[in-house]
């Protein structure tokens, strides 16, 4: 058992699992978040982006960053403080409407980094033709896209004297994230 457990801790396997566990933990106790419009933002428009971290932090400075070069373009300081919200000890509002150059970004402050968002003239386009699709996935009765039928014999009546337990059809309406029911 001894030459089988000492050979197991020499194994490549057994050192890059230990760093795979280290890594996920470092990323489950992230503290800070930037929060972004992920659609994107039109060159001319206003942009805000709000970090927000479960720890007391001072925010001075944040930068944008070029997602394709890894440069940061602009640093700014127009950072400002909105106090506790919620679960979060910190927050605050970031206001990038500096940027105009069209292009893919992310926002970096300390360890904290957005999601890559896009700034462009074009961001909104197909944006109502997206929700009109999602919409028609969440459609109960006949779903075009996997081209198959839900919730077909799964609604009982409950709560009757003479009928609980039997069948009835409820198809049709709209599916509802809160319960998985129609």
């Amino acid at each position: 058992m001894k030459v089988i457990f000492c050979s197991l801790f020499r194994s490549k396997r057994w050192v890059m699992l230990i760093h795979l566990i280290i890594l996920c933990v470092g990323i489950a106790r992230a503290e800070k978040w930037i929060r972004v419009n992920q659609m994107g933002y039109l060159p001319d428009q206003s942009k805000v982006a709000v970090l927000m971290s479960r720890e007391k932090c001072d925010v001075k400075t944040f930068s944008i960053v070029d997602y394709y070069t890894g440069k940061p373009i602009l640093t700014l300081n127009n950072v400002k403080p909105f106090g506790r919200y919620g679960q979060m000890a910190s927050t605050y509002r970031l206001n990038f409407s500096a940027l105009k150059r069209p292009g893919s970004y992310f926002i970096q402050s300390g360890d904290a980094r957005s999601e890559v968002f896009p700034v462009g003239n074009r961001v909104y386009d197909g944006s109502a033709d997206f929700v009109l699709k999602y919409m028609r996935q969440q459609r109960c009765g006949w779903n075009p896209y996997y081209r198959d039928s839900c919730h077909t014999r799964d609604g009982y009546i409950v709560n009757h004297p003479t009928k609980a337990g039997q069948h009835i059809d409820v198809r049709g309406g709209w599916h509802d994230a809160a319960d998985c029911l129609q």
